[in-house]
């Protein structure tokens, strides 16, 4: 099953603060509901093919999703798209 989420926000701000803020995995759960931790599992900046995990808690379950972050690097530092794959619960 595949399934597509799209969500937009007017932020008043400069978009390269916007960018920083969201790029930073440590804020991650600030934006992202349901989130208790992303990290990246690849070494380096974030880019094509750059692989990260989030813990999500769902139903009171703690889940891993691994994912493989996937920048749209003709819009940055506009809009970058992820892919999750892989999700399972603890």
């Amino acid at each position: 099953m595949s399934v597509k989420v799209e969500y937009s926000v007017v932020v008043e701000r400069p978009v390269a603060d916007v960018w920083a803020f969201m790029d930073d995995l440590d804020n991650y759960p600030e934006w992202v509901s349901g989130l208790d931790k992303a990290y990246q599992l690849t070494a380096g900046p974030k880019q094509v093919g750059t692989r990260m995990a989030a813990v999500y808690i769902f139903l009171g379950r703690r889940g891993i999703a691994p994912a493989c972050s996937q920048p749209s690097t003709a819009k940055r530092p506009s809009r970058a798209t992820r892919t999750l794959a892989g999700a399972r619960a603890q």
